[in-house]
């Protein structure tokens, strides 16, 4: 149960009242009973507490530009703009920055906290925090960090903006396997303890996603254990409200893609202790809150989804209909499927497609109804929407929290849109196309707001809303400059895994082609005819007049014959086509161990290329290291055939007449013995892989300076 999954620490279930609740405000939230409608208009959402249906309802979707005529309307997308720099540097700018100074324990899984020999103190200085100057960002500062990563804690900053005289909460979204767990955990979970904790009254239950939520409570928790945050911005119902670092200051929480749905969370948790908190959630997820807290949190969450970004529009209904309509669309084809597998092989132009597919399928009001398949897809129609209505009923079903601003392309122009006002309707399914991964890039949204909110700055638009424009500048005007991605290198630039910039830094590189190269080296050697040589003593015959005989090789799977040849003017080998039958166990072992080096190495190079574009812990190095020592281990002890009779006793498959040495190293022993040692260094390296990254981040500090 995520309510009591937080261990020793303080958890929902074990905190008294008059530890914990005494520091929450008086003034509660709002019943939340405002209906407003009109799918175009700000803050609107159609109510959709109905049963489940696979048929596609037209709703009301038109959309209200958002041209930023208003103060208001400006104001909100500059703040947009502006905090979705701190929702991008949480992911790996700020832990970098943070480990080139030195500033940050237990490395980029680590903890920065100025204020731990300061928790007696009411009162917190910000001298000790860390200015992000050199990120361009000359007006802010970094009170505190905690880049934890595990199935319940996540990674989140506390920011203070001295520019717009606010705290920032930035968390991070999905960057590690841990985070993908938390995702899959997507079924609706009640919110009646969280209320009752959090004191907020509100007469519709809450229900949220399963993972996010207990990511939200060990974030709550944390932020109170520490206590952080109430020191640095105490509430209006704080006795010490006037004692705070950032007294004056308003509150923020940010995020992208799962730090987006937890900030929207976490802000209304924290609602009734900062009323006039605000949330800028970035492609949250579509399976984030109930339809009751989605609507109620509209006052203070703003949600932005960009194009056909997939994320907000992963829910489970929508993978019910995504399934309904690929079954329904076989219900329509119209020819045989070996003939319609045919056809969709040539290529086809745009234009084309309508055409070609009235050729194909039927219309879907002339399906014939009579057939079996119809008759048992309408069967299953039926039973799959018994048993959603039954798990998922309207009061729980998840969406998209807050109100929704919508970014829609303008032209073909990379980083070109514009914004609308959104109902939730809008994303009732799933859009399957090019772009449906590639919009969820937050280094591409940070450009795209700054675009925007540099063309309201600059030149106003028309009461039409029309903007013919096509000049879009990069920067705005507010001060504030674009975070420089490290090296140089953004999202946009990843072609393949191995020439992306890892998300630790270049240093994964380095045993990521050790490993490589170990495994090409161990499947060369291991697998040669040649891999030890018994080179011939007494040779009462010859093999051939042309050449001499100089001795036989011996591999794990095969042997071969040396000899010296007069057209090539050097040795050559000549590999038998079997192996010979010869029962030992020591080439047994070396066969077992050869092929278990390889079992466990191949595995841990494709988990390296995975190193070099997800948010890997330490943890997870070390164990990449312990397997490994094990490869190394396997691959060293191919070397037990030295031991066998093959390399001691004579020969018998070969000659009775000739005597041979014992067995000496050869081409393939050589290659082995080289991949073990890159195995071996690669394994050290691994394991050592927090100071590597440190090295790192210091070498890149002073080549920048």
């Amino acid at each position: 149960d995520p309510e009591e999954a937080l261990g020793n620490e303080v958890s929902f279930s074990d905190v008294t009242e008059n530890l914990w609740l005494r520091e929450q405000s008086s003034n509660n939230l709002t019943s939340g009973d405002r209906r407003r409608q009109g799918c175009g208009e700000p803050f609107s959402v159609n109510d959709s507490n109905q049963s489940f249906d696979f048929s596609k309802e037209q709703h009301d979707v038109s959309k209200k530009r958002l041209v930023g005529q208003t103060e208001s309307e400006k104001f909100l997308i500059q703040q947009a703009a502006r905090f979705a720099h701190y929702a991008l540097g949480v992911y790996d700018i700020y832990p970098g920055a943070l480990m080139a100074t030195g500033w940050m324990d237990g490395g980029l899984k680590g903890l920065f906290h100025p204020f731990a020999d300061d928790s007696t103190s009411s009162v917190l200085s910000l001298s000790n925090s860390f200015r992000m100057a050199e990120l361009g960002l000359h007006d802010a500062l970094i009170a505190f960090a905690s880049f934890r990563n595990d199935i319940l804690a996540t990674p989140y900053a506390i920011i203070v903006d001295e520019l717009e005289n606010v705290v920032v909460v930035s968390i991070r979204g999905t960057a590690s396997i841990e985070d993908l767990v938390t995702d899959l955990q997507l079924s609706p979970v009640s919110m009646e303890r969280v209320k009752q904790v959090c004191n907020f009254d509100v007469p519709v239950e809450y229900f949220s996603h399963r993972g996010m939520l207990t990511k939200c409570k060990w974030i709550y928790n944390d932020l109170h254990r520490r206590n952080i945050l109430s020191r640095l911005l105490p509430s209006n119902a704080d006795p010490d409200c006037g004692r705070g670092a950032c007294r004056g200051f308003k509150l923020v929480f940010t995020g992208h893609s799962l730090g987006a749905g937890c900030a929207a969370i976490l802000s209304t948790m924290f609602r009734p202790k900062y009323p006039d908190l605000q949330c800028f959630s970035y492609c949250p997820p579509g399976c984030t809150a109930s339809i009751g807290l989605s609507k109620d949190c509209e006052d203070y969450v703003t949600s932005i989804v960009v194009g056909n970004d997939i994320i907000p529009r992963v829910k489970v209904q929508n993978f019910e209909l995504l399934r309904y309509e690929c079954l329904f669309l076989l219900a329509r084809v119209k020819l045989p499927k070996i003939t319609v597998w045919k056809d969709l092989r040539k290529p086809c132009r745009n234009k084309d497609l309508e055409a070609r597919n009235k050729q194909l399928l039927y219309d879907k009001d002339e399906v014939p109804t009579e057939t079996f398949f119809f008759q048992e897809l309408d069967s299953y129609r039926k039973k799959r929407l018994a048993i959603t209505n039954e798990r998922f009923p309207p009061n729980t079903r998840l969406t998209i929290p807050g109100r929704i601003i919508h970014l829609i392309p303008k032209d073909k122009k990379k980083f070109s849109y514009l914004p609308y006002w959104e109902c939730r309707e809008a994303f009732h399914e799933l859009t399957l196309n090019a772009e449906a991964v590639g919009e969820h890039n937050m280094d591409n949204l940070v450009i795209i707001l700054q675009n925007i909110s540099a063309t309201y700055e600059g030149s106003l638009e028309g009461p039409d809303g029309h903007d013919d424009s096509e000049s879009y500048a990069s920067n705005g005007s507010n001060n504030f400059n674009i975070l420089p991605a490290q090296g140089g290198i953004t999202l946009d630039d990843r072609r393949f895994v191995l020439c992306a910039r890892p998300p630790r830094g270049f240093s994964t590189f380095i045993p990521t082609f050790l490993a490589l190269f170990g495994a090409g080296f161990s499947i060369a050697g291991n697998n040669l005819c040649s891999l030890f040589f018994r080179k011939v003593i007494e040779d009462g015959t010859q093999i051939d007049t042309d050449n001499e005989f100089l001795g036989i090789t011996l591999g794990l799977f095969s042997y071969g014959v040396e000899f010296y040849s007069d057209d090539h003017g050097d040795a050559t080998v000549h590999c038998a086509s079997n192996a010979p039958t010869m029962d030992d166990p020591y080439v047994a072992m070396a066969r077992c161990f050869s092929a278990l080096a390889l079992v466990f190495g191949i595995p841990v190079v494709a988990i390296f290329c995975f190193a070099n574009c997800m948010m890997f812990s330490d943890r997870a190095f070390r164990r990449i290291s312990f397997c490994l020592f094990l490869v190394t281990f396997c691959q060293s002890l191919i070397f037990v055939f030295l031991k066998s009779n093959r390399c001691k006793k004579h020969l018998d498959f070969i000659s009775t007449m000739r005597e041979f040495e014992t067995c000496r190293l050869d081409t393939g022993s050589r290659m082995a013995f080289v991949a073990a040692m890159l195995w071996f260094l690669s394994a050290i390296f691994t394991l050592f892989f927090d100071s590597a990254v440190k090295v790192e981040s210091r070498l890149a500090t002073l080549l920048q300076n």
